[in-house]
């Protein structure tokens, strides 16, 4: 069902206006205001269910509750520093405490938790566990942030019945410490209606034993939703582990990158682990439903949280990207070798037990990083190779007693997909998965939007590097091209950049939108410029909204961030829905360690 834009947009607008606020920013509209969108939004009747702020000084305070808390090990409540002057429950060494809610007369409901923590080395975590019988909904608090703040938690799954909600501390070190400081359910009032009585008698009680209920899977959803999971997310800069994914929102978990090894002798390439230590040995431990079992590498972890929680999600493996596309051209390029190649995928899926593969090849006939081979036979090698891919896959499918899944990442942009053969690839996969982001970088004059949805007449940018128009520039076009070659749109997906580009020393003209600029800023993990979610929302200035692209960005009077907000994220949820496209994919869950982002995906395209 395709419901009014307009309306679900300022329905969207307003809660990104008050998110932005709690951080410190200011929101302002550029092209429509935010005052003139339509203010008929549909709103619904949100309601606490239960909340404790600990300050009755105990453990058994609070309202809406069934029953106190319950603590093991060093728990409990007080006033101390790091928040002196307010009561919040303190946790130290290994401990828990945890609580009952009664959701049964609730739907929607939603926790939203602030903490703070004190003294905690990089990487640990605290679980925040939300469970009843038939599911866990599982959290991570990330200890390395000090600074207080809020994290919240989708409970739907849940409602219907009692809940527990549970904080377990993890690290035994008895200087550790994580401070709830307040906890909110909210949900709307109420329930689905019971089931009419019968006159017929209850069938006779039996000895037989009912099997223990298995976690219930998420609402099913039209629409596909692909995340990428990059395996550096695991080391110093990023700290985001393949626990921290919101497993039950995703139907696929892409993931980045295995590598290609190329040999020269025999003219052979053959699909590769792409790090051997995040991939196979990073040892995990505590994990949910291991029983105190580590878990090692990456791989093992994520088909462990699978089966657990989200059993018919696909787990896919990414070859290649923008790094590792290197040899390509060379597996693509004579009959011989697509053959050994598209084995090689067929085992590496088998052996390491994914659901499919995602073929990133980063472009054919032209280059991406330093290095890499194209050739103008690329275009139709490609869809060759694509055919040997599916033809292998499914072989293996039958081995296995599996449904493989292939697919492509491919650009968002004209001159790109005019370079491949888009409706044949569309008869052999089952996704193309569009990239469409990346519409503007620090190599260009100006300052503008890196995923916008239409193109906004004011850009009038031209580069030859590639060739780059402002009005080809944009998702629209970009889908649009795909259509125009034929392509199914229940192929097509549209892709999502978590990650924001930032400009350094812009012109403080027109909020800096389509301004020179002077030079890259750090970002939040190099010095390229690119900067997480999170790390916008904390920054001091103005978000900044382009009615007629469709997107959002921020503007300090000298640094300009194009980034993806919930209100940009809803107005694409409608265009996915309008023109019937298959879901989206983003890149990466690591590029919003609050999974905001994620969140707004699966809960508007849960709408449609």
């Amino acid at each position: 069902m395709t419901r009014s834009f307009l309306k679900f947009i300022t329905a969207v607008f307003a809660v990104s206006t008050i998110i932005l606020h709690i951080t410190g920013c200011s929101i302002s509209a550029q092209g429509n205001n935010v005052g003139d969108m339509d203010a008929d939004a549909v709103t619904r009747a949100i309601t606490t269910i239960a909340a404790d702020d600990f300050e009755s000084g105990t453990l058994s305070g609070g309202t809406g509750w069934s029953g106190n808390w319950t603590v093991s090990g060093t728990a409990g409540v007080l006033s101390e520093s790091p928040q002196a002057g307010t009561y919040h429950a303190r946790l130290s060494g290994s401990s828990t405490f945890n609580r009952n809610i009664d959701l049964t007369s609730y739907t929607n409901a939603r926790m939203t938790l602030y903490w703070k923590t004190s003294k905690y080395t990089a990487g640990d975590k605290c679980y925040v566990k939300i469970y009843n019988p038939d599911l866990t909904v599982l959290m991570s608090i990330n200890k390395q942030n000090d600074s207080q703040t809020y994290v919240t938690a989708d409970l739907s799954l849940l409602t219907g019945g009692m809940a527990t909600i549970s904080f377990e501390q993890v690290v035994n070190e008895e200087t550790d410490y994580l401070y709830v400081d307040s906890i909110v359910i909210t949900g709307e009032a109420g329930s689905s209606p019971s089931p009419s009585p019968s006159d017929s008698p209850s069938p006779s009680p039996s000895d037989s034993v009912s099997p223990s209920p298995s976690p219930t899977p998420p609402p099913a959803l039209d629409s596909k939703i692909f995340g990428y999971y990059a395996s550096w997310s695991i080391y110093n800069a990023r700290q985001y582990f393949p626990v921290d994914v919101p497993i039950t929102k995703i139907t696929h978990l892409m993931y980045a990158f295995a590598n290609i090894a190329w040999d020269d002798a025999t003219g052979l390439g053959d699909v590769v682990i792409g790090d051997e230590f995040a991939d196979l040995n990073k040892r995990f431990d505590d994990y949910p439903g291991t029983n105190g079992a580590s878990l090692y590498g990456c791989f093992q972890a994520f088909r462990h949280l699978r089966d657990l929680y989200n059993p018919g999600m696909k787990f896919i493996i990414s070859v290649g990207g923008w790094s590792w596309s290197t040899y390509y051209s060379n597996v693509a390029y004579t009959e011989a070798a697509r053959q050994h190649f598209a084995q090689s995928c067929a085992d590496f899926v088998s052996t390491h037990q994914f659901d499919g593969i995602d073929i990133n090849w980063e472009f054919p006939t032209s280059p991406s990083a330093e290095g890499t081979i194209y050739r103008t036979e690329d275009k139709h090698n490609f869809t060759l190779l694509m055919q040997e891919i599916r033809t292998a896959i499914d072989a293996q499918g039958v081995i296995d007693g599996k449904d493989y899944e292939i697919m492509i990442s491919s650009a968002g942009y004209k001159k790109r997909i005019d370079e491949i053969e888009p409706l044949d690839l569309s008869y052999v996969v089952d996704y193309i998965l569009v990239m469409s982001y990346e519409y503007r970088n620090q190599g260009m004059e100006v300052t503008g939007h890196n995923g916008q949805l239409y193109a906004n007449p004011n850009d009038t940018i031209n580069n030859d590097a590639p060739v780059y128009l402002a009005t080809e520039a944009n998702v629209h076009h970009g889908i649009q091209t795909y259509l125009g070659y034929g392509v199914p749109a229940s192929k097509l997906v549209m892709g999502i950049p978590f990650f924001g580009r930032g400009y350094a020393g812009t012109d403080d003209i027109n909020n800096g939108l389509f301004q020179a600029f002077s030079r890259t800023p750090r970002g939040s993990w190099d010095g390229t410029g690119v900067f997480s979610y999170p790390d916008v929302m904390a920054k001091s200035g103005t978000i900044y909204w382009d009615d007629l692209s469709k997107a959002s960005y921020f503007f300090d009077g000298t640094l300009f961030i194009s980034f993806e907000s919930p209100a940009a994220i809803a107005a694409k949820a409608a265009y996915v829905d309008t023109y019937g496209l298959a879901g989206m994919m983003y890149w990466d869950f690591a590029s919003d360690d609050t999974n905001t982002l994620a969140n707004a995906i699966y809960d508007d395209l849960l709408l449609y």
